[in-house]
């Protein structure tokens, strides 16, 4: 018995090891291929050579040097065509961005690293100064290389997609935040160009929400966002059709909000709530009420129902009461009242109890 279970342990060992050494010697050819098959010319060459030399080092040599030499080729080549196509899509980019340009996928990256010119996206685009094709313009206090044509095309896409993205969140929703963030221009434009082109939709963004403040057809609610006082340029309009759908609510939940006007912020929330009950409904007020039913959560709720979602032990306000006897209690008092009436009971006290409905079949009386 004790020699077949050597024999099992053996055969798995045996196993074990003979797939680590197939996984290791396919992740050596893998990355081989990976190697040689990069520049399938300069192979050819090796091949070649190996036949031609007496002293195979000779070829192996010279294909070390070309290899080498086009790395630095493809990598230096990678970065012209970043920089370039950054000038062709966005028209600029700046100096710190061009500098951190990065060849791309290297089967050897530290040969990579260590063949091509460092700062080429830079020296590049200094080049292309010299041709006149670019010029070097400062924004807010950073240097861009600077295709003026291009970027003012760039310029006027940036205008009407902030006045698109401005006008549909308006008509979809009833209002914008003024913090709100455009998507105009791809992540991975840079962090100068991102900061640049915020700057430029901020600047779009007040200038046309203050025309549209003067021409009567929004309105500011003010509200508290995240610590600071932001505000909410609102279309009464669209809020008079959308506010239907809560009116007369005795309670009105976030996610109630959430799906009627599309955010989810609670400062948001609340400047809409404001802007309803201060321009649209009259005579009805709502209460902001926070960690309701002992939960994190909030609701608004009619001034006139309190007294209705009043407990009248704990004075909680809460979503839902029971009728027990002539008062109407939240789900833990009248767990405590019912353990009294138990307690009561136990010691041999009469306790009257009161019943929400009669059992089935009995009827009452009239």
């Amino acid at each position: 018995m004790g020699t077949i279970l050597l024999i099992i342990v053996g055969i798995v060992v045996g196993i074990t090891i003979l797939s680590m050494v197939v996984s290791g010697i396919k992740e050596f050819l893998s990355k081989a291929f990976s190697i040689v098959g990069r520049f399938p010319a300069l192979f050819v060459l090796l091949i070649a050579g190996l036949f031609y030399f007496d002293r195979m080092w000779i070829p192996v040599v010279i294909y070390c040097v070309l290899y080498a030499l086009k790395t630095k080729e493809v990598a230096e080549k990678e970065i012209e065509n970043q920089a370039l196509n950054r000038i062709g899509t966005m028209g600029l980019i700046s100096k710190q961005e061009a500098l951190g340009l990065l060849p791309g996928f290297s089967p050897l990256p530290w040969l990579t690293d260590a063949m091509y010119e460092k700062e080429h996206g830079s020296k590049v685009l200094d080049k292309e100064i010299e041709k006149g094709n670019l010029v070097l313009r400062n924004y807010n206090g950073t240097e861009f290389y600077c295709n003026e044509a291009r970027w003012k095309d760039v310029q006027a896409e940036i205008l009407n997609k902030t006045i698109n993205t401005i006008s549909e969140h308006i008509n979809s929703w009833g209002f914008i935040a003024e913090d709100i963030r455009f998507n105009v221009i791809k992540e991975q434009y840079g962090y100068d160009t991102a900061v640049l082109v915020k700057v430029l939709t901020k600047k779009i963004f007040t200038q046309y929400m203050d025309k549209m403040l003067s021409g009567g057809r929004v309105f500011v609610e003010e509200t508290e966002k995240e610590r600071r006082t932001i505000k909410l340029y609102i279309n009464k309009d669209v809020l008079s059709a959308k506010q239907q759908y809560i009116r007369g609510c005795d309670i009105i939940e976030k996610d109630d909000l959430a799906k009627i006007f599309g955010t989810n912020d609670v400062g948001e929330q609340k400047g809409i709530m404001n802007a309803i009950t201060s321009h649209i409904w009259t005579g009805i007020s709502y209460v902001f009420l926070d960690g309701i039913d002992d939960k994190r959560n909030y609701i608004w709720l009619n001034e006139a129902t309190i007294k209705d979602h009043t407990c009248a032990k704990c004075k909680k306000i809460v979503r839902k009461l029971t009728q027990y006897g002539k008062e109407q209690y939240c789900a833990s008092c009248l767990q405590e009242i019912h353990a009294q009436e138990d307690a009561d009971e136990a010691e041999g006290k009469a306790v009257k109890r009161y019943i929400s409905a009669p059992p089935p079949g009995v009827k009452i009386k009239m």
